[in-house]
């Protein structure tokens, strides 16, 4: 037989709207009065149904994720973690993909929010740096966070880390091992990590007197075969790099595959 809110509340002492109160995660609820809720909650094993939750209230207790990135570690390591944020807060989490080169990619992120009632999006770059759908989401009143923008960071709630200063860190770590003459594989220009990691490069390169040279500089797409590509390419200059830092993870995969293959 399947457990109810009532029998909740029921096995709690307490009422219904506070047992939806504790579930919903609202203030105003004494410590021992939650206590006591949570534990009715685990001892009868209730699993609360998102659509009565969602009918309940204004919210939906969906979030969605929006990402282009052609890393599949990069997408599935950021789904697992908010994913496991969402379940800790009983919320489901939406994962969609889209093509930044769409022209059908404002149309389509409307018509998510209209079909699902998000709650809010998470914009992952290089969506999270677009004007137009930044515009679109602040004119519609719909709640987002951005992940590594590039850009009016005060715009919304963000997350990123100091992508210059990290790159200069890992240049200068190859310019302490004695390297002189490295490469470096950038990423796609319409992500703006990618511009921040090339200063970071440039300026640890200038600390020591060294010129950016140009040719010891590739494009990639943070992906691994692009990595590979541009790795190749550095290899077969004469002389070629003693060292090679690529701005990804999945870049440098490629790029140690293709340095294996000579």
């Amino acid at each position: 037989m399947r457990v109810t809110i009532k029998d909740v509340s029921r096995a709690s002492g307490v009422s219904i709207k506070t047992v939806s109160r504790v579930l919903n995660k609202e203030r105003y609820v004494g410590a021992e009065t939650r206590a006591r809720v949570e534990a009715a909650v685990a001892e009868l094993n209730f699993r609360p149904s998102m659509a009565a939750r969602s009918l309940a209230g204004k919210r939906s207790f969906q979030i969605a994720l929006i990402c282009d990135n052609p890393s599949p570690y990069y997408v599935y390591e950021m789904q697992s973690g908010i994913r496991d944020r969402c379940a800790l807060d009983g919320v489901r989490m939406i994962a969609q993909p889209y093509d930044r080169n769409s022209p059908t990619l404002l149309d389509d992120i409307e018509n998510l929010v209209e079909a699902t009632h998000v709650d809010g999006l998470i914009l992952t770059p290089p969506v999270s740096d677009y004007p137009a759908v930044l515009e679109l989401l602040a004119k519609r009143g719909v709640r987002f966070v951005r992940v590594s923008p590039g850009s009016a960071v005060a715009l919304a709630p963000s997350t990123f880390i100091d992508n210059e200063a990290a790159a200069a860190a890992m240049t200068a770590h190859l310019l302490g091992l004695g390297h002189r003459r490295i490469g470096f594989i950038a990423g796609h220009p319409s992500y703006a990590t990618s511009g921040q990691r090339m200063r970071g490069y440039a300026k640890a390169l200038g600390k020591e007197g060294i010129s950016l040279d140009p040719v010891l500089v590739r494009e990639g797409s943070y992906d691994f075969a692009s990595g590979a590509a541009a790795a190749e390419e550095l290899l077969a200059l004469d002389p070629p790099p003693t060292a090679i830092f690529a701005s990804s993870d999945d870049m440098a995969a490629g790029a140690l595959t293709a340095a294996h293959r000579r």
